[in-house]
């Protein structure tokens, strides 16, 4: 008796799980709004972490042209743009709003809406731009993945720039924004350049900061960079991240030590890093993809904690210290997490 007591309850369960997925199925398509500063690949319609985050979304059961609608509003690097291109995607009822990496998008989403679920990955600093109440309590309908933490990481990278390069006096500074006029959700603003300033002086720095968003503009700041006789150089920006190979050249080629916020340029020949370690941002990609799930299934954004980087690594490419004739201080070897030999 027990044992067709547990066959009933087996085949009444796959029953419900059956009915489950079809009634999962036959819901209809759900609309996701793509908001982003940047613009699509070269001869593609799409940006450049889609197809890992569609493939992630498709195991969830979340197929493009089967149950969701993709919505994409790009600015092409025109961040004037995005408050229109938000308000269509409003418009346009999408039930989920995702942003990659773009500050100024992020804050144009929340300022259209206040209902439609947001989630961010790579946010800046959600609390300063008003996007969050706190990290732990969200508190409104905007949650995500946070991989940076304001100016102290910021401030961090340039403490092993100077610790390196003790005699390094002018810094240049890519910034891979249009402007470095941040925006806030209540429509006040900050200017990054100031608190970029104040890190680089506190570890007696001069910087000069470049805000580009192409290759060509890359390009002209090195070049200015050069006439100016900078002597080290820092970046970040997902456009610089894309042009990491140039950049780098042009550092070793001037001899300048660098520090950047991403671990790709280390292995491309700059000289170290400081930045989420590639296994906690593949985790935290992970978490977003998990987010959006949860929320086309029913969660509130409100309720869902911002999930923050807890590692960060320090890596160090020693063929490049020295090339530059560099030697790094025991104290900075021990606690780098990763060598480049």
């Amino acid at each position: 008796m027990t044992t067709r007591r547990r066959a009933l309850q087996r085949l009444a369960s796959l029953a419900a799980g059956a009915a489950s997925l079809r009634a999962f199925a036959a819901r209809p398509a759900r609309r996701i709004g793509i908001l982003s500063e940047a613009s699509a690949e070269p001869g593609k319609a799409t940006l450049n972490w889609e197809p890992d985050f569609w493939e992630a979304m498709a195991q969830r059961g979340w197929v493009v042209g089967r149950n969701v609608v993709v919505e994409r509003a790009f600015a092409s690097w025109r961040s004037d743009r995005l408050p229109a291109l938000a308000d269509e995607l409003v418009k346009k009822r999408v039930d989920l709003i995702v942003s990659f990496g773009d500050q100024d998008a992020m804050v144009a989403a929340a300022r259209a809406t206040r209902t439609i679920p947001i989630v961010l990955f790579d946010a800046f600093d959600p609390v300063e731009e008003g996007l969050v109440e706190s990290l732990a309590r969200p508190g409104r309908n905007v949650t995500g993945i946070s991989l940076v933490r304001g100016p102290e990481f910021a401030l961090k990278r340039l403490e092993y720039l100077r610790a390196v390069a003790p005699d390094a006096k002018r810094l240049a500074w890519l910034w891979g924004h249009e402007r470095t006029l941040a925006a806030r959700v209540d429509g006040s603003g900050y200017d990054i350049a100031d608190w970029l300033a104040t890190a680089a002086q506190k570890m007696q720095f001069e910087t000069v900061v470049y805000r580009v968003t192409t290759a060509a503009a890359i390009d002209g700041a090195l070049a200015d960079a050069k006439s100016r006789g900078v002597q080290a150089l820092t970046a970040n920006g997902f456009p610089i991240y894309l042009a990491r190979r140039a950049v780098v050249d042009f550092a070793l080629r001037e001899r300048l030590p660098s520090a950047f916020a991403y671990g790709g340029f280390v292995e491309d020949g700059g000289l170290l890093s400081y930045a989420a370690a590639d296994a906690e941002a593949d985790l935290l990609f992970r978490r977003w993809v998990e987010y959006v799930d949860r929320i086309l299934r029913g969660a509130k954004p409100a309720e869902m904690p911002v999930i923050a980087a807890d590692r960060y690594d320090l890596q160090i490419n020693l063929r490049t210290a020295a090339t530059l004739g560099l030697t790094i201080p025991p104290s900075i070897l021990s606690r780098a997490d990763a060598l480049v030999r």
